[in-house]
C-alpha cells in the first residue's frame, strides 16, 4: 500500500515529459471520500500513440517514473469491456490505465456541439448510437468523482459539457433501465440458468455448476435487486454495477439473505444455496411484477423448483420423439436454413437425444429466427425462451416442457462468406487487403466459431457445400495450437490470477462481498481452472482440453476436484477469506507444477507479496 499522492505526482511528471500525452484524468475510489489504504489509481491517458503504451511489455516507458513494477498485464475489463493496462507496483499500489486516442476523442467536441444545438439527429442513427454509448460510458466513469491531473488540450471544457449533457437520473442509466422486455429477458435467463445448474448437480458435476454457471445466475439476481431498490426504496440511490459497494445502497435485510446464496462444498449444500437464491429472486421479481403489472410465469417457476427439490427422472425416449421430429423438420424442410452444425464434447450426430442441444444455424433471413413467434410455431411446448441479439453473434435458448434445453446460435449466411474470405486471406498472409473494420468483425466471429468447433461438431445439413471450410478451420486450429504451452500464455494467466486475487482480498477487507465473489472470484477461478487443466497435460497433449468443453469431472482428477471444492466461498466474510486463501494455496501448487513441466519461470516476488498480504489480513480478522 504505497502513497497514492507520490504515484499521482509521478504520472503527472510522465505526462509533462511526453510529447504524445495531452491529458490525464483520474477517477474511481481514489477520488471519493471512501478512499482507504487499499485504494488504487485509475486513469485515462489521452495520447496520440496508444500503441506505444500497450506495447511497452518491459515497462521501459513507465519504470523510470513509477519505480519497480511487480506485475503488468493488459486485459479487457470484465465489467466495463475496455482494454486496461493493469499494473501492480512493488509497494502494493495498483494502477489501471485506459489509453484514449486523442484523434478519436477530438471528434467528441464536434458531436457535443451538434448535440447542444439539437442537431445530432442529422447523423445516421447507427453512428449516433455508437458515439452516445461511448460518451455515456465515459460519463459513468467520471460522475462519481474525478480529477484532471494534466491538460494541454482543454479537457476541462469537454468534460464539463459531457457531465452537463449526459446527466441522468440513476434509474435512467443503461444498467438500471427497467421495462417489460428487460425484465423478462432477465427473468428467463435466471430460471433457465437455475435449471442448467440443477442438471449439472444431477450428473454429479458440482464444479461445473459453480465455476461455469453460477456467475450469470447471480448477475441476474443482483440486477433484480437494483431494480427493486430503485422502484421501492429510493429512485436516486447511487446504485453501483454488479453489486459493488452493496452496503452503501442495498437494504440490510436483502444483504443478509445474500450471504446464503453462494454454493457450498457439497451437492446438498449447493442445492440449498440455489433454492435460497430462487426464494430471494422470487420475492423481488414478484413485487416488481405486481408494481409494474407484469405477468409472472408460474408454470416455469414451479417446473424449475420442483426439479431442483426432487431428483429428476429423465425420460430420454420422450425427448427423442418430441424434439427429434421438430428439429428434423427445421433441418430438412426449411429452405432458408442452409447449414446446421451440432456441437458438443463429442460432436455426436445423435445430439438431438440429449438433454442439452447445441447447434449453429446459418440462415438467409436471420431476423425471422430472432422472433419468439417463429419458435412458438415450431415448438408447441415451450416453457421459456430467451433471444440474445448482438452485433457479433445472435442466439436463441429454449426450455421445453419435457426438460430439454435447446441452445441455438444464429448466423447469417452472408457472414459465412465474409469469414471464409477473411480466413483464406489470413492464411495466405494477405491480410493487408482486408478493410480494418471488416477484419475486426470477422476476427471476432471466427474466434467464437473456433471455440465451438473445438468442442467437436457434426454437419447435419449443408445445402451450399461449405462443410470443407469448417474442416479447414479446425485443421488450422489444431495445427497452430498443438505446440507447447508458451511463456506468454502462462504469464498472462499468472499475473491475472494474482492481481485479481489481491483486489479480491481488498474487496473482502471492505466487506464488499457480493462484487468480490460474483465478479472477482469468478475471474480468479477461471484462471485457476485453466492452470489446473494445464497441470493435467504434458507437452504432447496440449490441445486436448479447452476451458468449458467437457464436464470438469470427466477430465479432472478426483483429488484435484476435492481441492477445488475447498476454494468455493460461502456463508460469511471469514469463510470467504478462507476459501480465497485455499484458492491461492492451490494455485501456488499447480502453477509450480506447470512451470516445472513446461520449463517456465515463476514470478515469485508477485506471488509472495499477494499471498502474504492476504494471509496477514486473514490472521488479523481472526
Amino acid at each position: 500500500m504505497g502513497d497514492l499522492n507520490i504515484v499521482t505526482e509521478n504520472i503527472i511528471a510522465l505526462a509533462k515529459n511526453s510529447k504524445d500525452i495531452y491529458g490525464v484524468i483520474s477517477f474511481g475510489s481514489s477520488n471519493r471520500k471512501t478512499k482507504d489504504k487499499y485504494s488504487d489509481l485509475d486513469i485515462f491517458l489521452f495520447t496520440s500513440n496508444p500503441e506505444k503504451y500497450l506495447a511497452d511489455e518491459n515497462n521501459k516507458l513507465l519504470k523510470g517514473y513509477l519505480g519497480e513494477i511487480l506485475s503488468r498485464v493488459i486485459v479487457k475489463d470484465f465489467v466495463d469491456h475496455v482494454m486496461v493496462i493493469k499494473l501492480m507496483l512493488k509497494d502494493g499500489t495498483g494502477l489501471d490505465i485506459i489509453t484514449v486516442n486523442i484523434s478519436e476523442f477530438s471528434k467528441t467536441r464536434h458531436y457535443l456541439f451538434l448535440k447542444r444545438h439539437n442537431l445530432s439527429g442529422l447523423l445516421p442513427n447507427k453512428i449516433k448510437k455508437y458515439i452516445d454509448n461511448n460518451i455515456y460510458s465515459f460519463n459513468y466513469f467520471l460522475k462519481r468523482g474525478h480529477t484532471i491531473l494534466y491538460d494541454s488540450m482543454n479537457l476541462q471544457q469537454i468534460v464539463d459539457t459531457i457531465l452537463e449533457l449526459y446527466k441522468q437520473d440513476v434509474k435512467d442509466e443503461e444498467l438500471n433501465l427497467l421495462d417489460h422486455k428487460r425484465f423478462f429477458n432477465n427473468y428467463h435467463q435466471f430460471w433457465q440458468g437455475c435449471y442448467r445448474f440443477h442438471l449439472k448437480l444431477v450428473i454429479n458435476d458440482p464444479l461445473y455448476a459453480k465455476l461455469m454457471l453460477d456467475h450469470m445466475i447471480k448477475v441476474n439476481l443482483i440486477q433484480m435487486v437494483n431494480w427493486h431498490t430503485l422502484l421501492f426504496k429510493d429512485e436516486q440511490k447511487d446504485i453501483f454495477y454488479y453489486g459493488a459497494k452493496l452496503n452503501e445502497w442495498c437494504d440490510e435485510t436483502i444483504i443478509q439473505r445474500l450471504y446464503d446464496i453462494f454454493p457450498h462444498r457439497n451437492i446438498q449444500e449447493m442445492r440449498k444455496s440455489i433454492l435460497n437464491t430462487i426464494q430471494l429472486y422470487q420475492q423481488l421479481s414478484h413485487e416488481i411484477s405486481t408494481k409494474k403489472n407484469y405477468e409472472i410465469i408460474n408454470t416455469l417457476e414451479q417446473f424449475v423448483i420442483k426439479n431442483i427439490q426432487l431428483p429428476i427422472n429423465v425420460n430420454e425416449t420422450d425427448c427423442q420423439m418430441v424434439c427429434s421430429d421438430q428439429l428434423t423438420a427445421i433441418i430438412n424442410d426449411y429452405e432458408d436454413v442452409k447449414i446446421v452444425l451440432s456441437y458438443n464434447a463429442k460432436g455426436s450426430k445423435y445430439v438431438i437425444n440429449a438433454l442439452e442441444i447445441n447447434m449453429i444455424f446459418y440462415v438467409d433471413h436471420i431476423e425471422k429466427y430472432l422472433k419468439e413467434e417463429t419458435w412458438k410455431n415450431i415448438f408447441d411446448d415451450i416453457l421459456s425462451i430467451v433471444i440474445r441479439k448482438s452485433s457479433i453473434r445472435n442466439a436463441v435458448e429454449i426450455l421445453l416442457n419435457n426438460g430439454q434445453l435447446i441452445q441455438l446460435k444464429l448466423e447469417n449466411v452472408k457472414d459465412l462468406y465474409l469469414l471464409k474470405r477473411h480466413f483464406y486471406l489470413m492464411k495466405g498472409f494477405l491480410c493487408s487487403f482486408i478493410n480494418q473494420r471488416r477484419k475486426k468483425y470477422a476476427t471476432q466471429k471466427i474466434d467464437f466459431l473456433k471455440q465451438d468447433l473445438k468442442k467437436g461438431y457434426s454437419v447435419l445439413k449443408d445445402t451450399i457445400s461449405e462443410a470443407d471450410f469448417f474442416e479447414a478451420m479446425l485443421y488450422k486450429i489444431n495445427s497452430s495450437e498443438k505446440g507447447r504451452l508458451t511463456a506468454a500464455m502462462f504469464h498472462k494467466n499468472y499475473h491475472c490470477f494474482w492481481q485479481n486475487s489481491y483486489k479480491l482480498m481488498v474487496k473482502l477487507y471492505r466487506r464488499d462481498f457480493f462484487y468480490a465473489i460474483v465478479i472477482l472470484d469468478h475471474a480468479v477461478k477461471k484462471h485457476l481452472l485453466e492452470m489446473v487443466q494445464w497441470s493435467h497435460l504434458d507437452e504432447n497433449r496440449f490441445t486436448e482440453l479447452v476451458a468449458d468443453i467437457r464436464s470438469i469431472k470427466d477430465w479432472c482428477a478426483n483429488e484435484m476436484q476435492d481441492k477445488l471444492m475447498l476454494t468455493l466461498p460461502h456463508s460469511n466474510i471469514e469463510e470467504m477469506k478462507r476459501a480465497i486463501m485455499n484458492s491461492m494455496e492451490l494455485y501456488k501448487e499447480v502453477s509450480g507444477l506447470v512451470s516445472e513441466t513446461f520449463g517456465i519461470e515463476l514470478d515469485i516476488a508477485l506471488q509472495t507479496q499477494v499471498y502474504e498480504q492476504a494471509n496477514n489480513e486473514l490472521l488479523k480478522s481472526n
